[in-house]
């Protein structure tokens, strides 16, 4: 069997911008054919979060309703500056957050990354349309590449990317990204909470090893630019 390339495991700067409130991706099984599948998360804000800023915006209406006239006018000219500021920001995180879930929506070409079939061991890959049966392939390796680094606007920031490693028949190592998170953590361990959930989730359905890389801010930056000539 042939080695994995080690290139296959260095980080790969997409070319899509990165940063979401909350991960853009899922895990789930489908229960009408039970496949495992990754998909991105809803564009919008999640129901509960909904819920939270109706509740907020609901509160500070009442409380503006109740006789306001009675408030001093500088409490009035508080409560009404506090909910205007409120609501621009809950504007300016829905706008930011949007933006990048759909510029990742349009790096992904479409809401489904991956699929696995447990009854016929067939793997899609969405973004580039591959599949593979239980025939085609003899090994999967499941990857995670932690502490990348890319400058945005002068900022260091960190990515967390998940990849599948696949061995096709004709012994050859396919490399397939299946998330790629500009995620704030403050260990390591922690900027890996959405891999750990995958591999728990996907290990009881399927065979595959993993691997785990940690690179320097200058290692990522090298392999930039080696992998781009």
């Amino acid at each position: 069997m042939p080695e994995i390339p080690e290139q296959l495991k260095w980080y790969v700067p997409l070319g899509h911008w990165h940063g979401t409130i909350y991960p853009s991706w899922r895990m789930s099984v489908d229960k009408r054919n039970g496949c495992f599948e990754i998909k991105r998360v809803s564009l919008f804000l999640r129901p509960a979060t909904i819920v939270v800023l109706f509740f907020i915006a609901v509160t500070l209406t009442i409380c503006l309703a109740i006789d306001p006239f009675s408030l001093a006018e500088e409490t009035r000219m508080v409560c009404v500056g506090g909910a205007f500021l409120f609501w621009c920001f809950v504007l300016l995180v829905y706008v930011v957050d949007t933006f990048f879930k759909v510029s990742n929506a349009r790096y992904w070409k479409g809401a489904l990354r991956f699929r696995y079939d447990p009854a016929s061991g067939e793997l899609f890959f969405g973004k580039e349309k591959d599949t593979y049966r239980s025939e085609d392939y003899t090994k999967l390796v499941l990857g995670c590449v932690r502490g990348a680094y890319k400058n945005i606007d002068s900022e260091i920031v960190r990515i967390t990317q998940v990849c599948m490693l696949l061995l096709d028949k004709n012994d050859e190592w396919r490399r397939y990204t299946l998330s790629d998170e500009h995620v704030h953590w403050l260990t390591p361990e922690s900027g890996s909470v959405q891999f750990v959930k995958l591999v728990e989730q996907l290990q009881p359905l399927l065979a595959f090893d993993l691997f785990v890389r940690d690179y320097s801010r200058e290692e990522c930056y090298e392999q930039h630019r080696r992998s781009t000539g």
